[in-house]
């Protein structure tokens, strides 16, 4: 149930038949999701990207010298259309008849450092390392959208329906309150365990590695 009873005069039966009426109502679920596009950017200098490296990794300084970078801009959306019914004079049943989530990519910059000469082995190994980046993001992307797909119908089963004689706009701003939070659980347990792959790509072993792929230039 959603974590809060709008009034104390709402009685079991009322919360029952509102429960009732949620149940033969079937929720519309629609989730959106999108890659966007790639571009690759090589204006930056290795200092530069030191930098952009640094606002993108809470002020974190890099470890080693920044051949190239991976920025992925987000964006997730919810949007609940509730609907309501009344159970009694003064007292209505809200539900959400629809749930729409829009998530996914604006864009995705592969930064590859000025400093680094076109076909070379290095650029190209730079510029593959920064397409695992890209992968393992779609990949967490793609995790994210089927966890909350799973997850999405024992949600509106637990939160159910609620019965209230509060303001619309007050019950409605509640139920949208309680949907984002869970839902943003689930999407954060997943980039939890993406940033762990991620952060396991630049650590001074795997940089050292994918050195010696290439002779010095």
């Amino acid at each position: 149930m959603l974590p809060f009873n709008a009034a104390a005069e709402v009685t079991p039966f009322m919360q029952r038949r509102c429960n009732e009426l949620f149940r033969s109502l079937p929720v519309e679920v629609e989730i959106n999701y999108d890659f966007g596009k790639m571009e690759y950017d090589t204006s930056k200098s290795h200092k530069q990207l030191a930098e952009l490296f640094s606002e993108h990794n809470n002020h974190r300084r890099p470890e080693n010298i920044v051949n190239g970078l991976t920025v992925q801009n987000g964006y997730f959306r919810l949007t609940l259309n509730i609907e309501n019914r009344t159970i009694r004079r003064g007292y209505k049943c809200y539900y959400p008849s629809k749930i729409v989530i829009d998530t996914g990519f604006k864009d995705s910059v592969v930064y590859l450092a000025s400093n680094l000469k076109g076909g070379t082995c290095r650029f190209e190994q730079t510029k593959r390392h920064e397409h695992t980046h890209l992968a393992l993001g779609k990949a967490g992307l793609e995790a994210q959208v089927a966890l909350i797909r799973k997850m999405l119908p024992s949600i509106i089963k637990k939160n159910g329906a609620v019965v209230s004689e509060e303001s619309k706009d007050m019950i409605e701003q509640q139920i949208f309150k309680t949907y984002d939070k869970e839902i943003n659980e689930l999407r954060q347990m997943i980039a939890d365990v993406t940033a762990k792959e991620q952060q396991k790509l630049d650590t001074k072993e795997n940089y050292l590695k994918e050195t010696k792929l290439c002779p010095i230039e």
